[in-house]
């Protein structure tokens, strides 16, 4: 995977989640992602379907991706809750609070 898209995951996945992450390997194909980052100290892996990117192979998947990411939703919700359940940790959100 390209490191822009894990340099953009660890973006927004520190926005959603209120904690600094550091996403360390991205897996793709077809409509899954999965996602291994660091959160606290922790390693942390967490994976979730974007639909949107069904059927979608190589550079197209990649962009799908990147697009449907960086528009919020639910993928994006669901891989930041389920890598802070991976990690342990509390769900804090954009504000910082519990």
């Amino acid at each position: 995977m390209p490191a822009d898209l894990a340099f953009e995951l660890s973006y927004l996945l520190s926005e959603e989640t209120g904690e600094e992450v550091e996403v360390a390997s991205v897996e793709a194909s077809g409509d899954r992602l999965c996602v291994e980052a660091r959160l606290r100290g922790r390693t942390a892996r967490a994976c979730t379907a974007v639909a949107a990117c069904r059927g979608l192979e190589g550079g197209r998947l990649l962009r799908c991706l990147s697009k449907t990411l960086l528009q919020g939703g639910r993928p994006l919700r669901e891989l930041a809750s389920r890598l802070l359940d991976a990690a342990g940790l509390a769900r804090r959100g954009r504000d910082g609070l519990p």
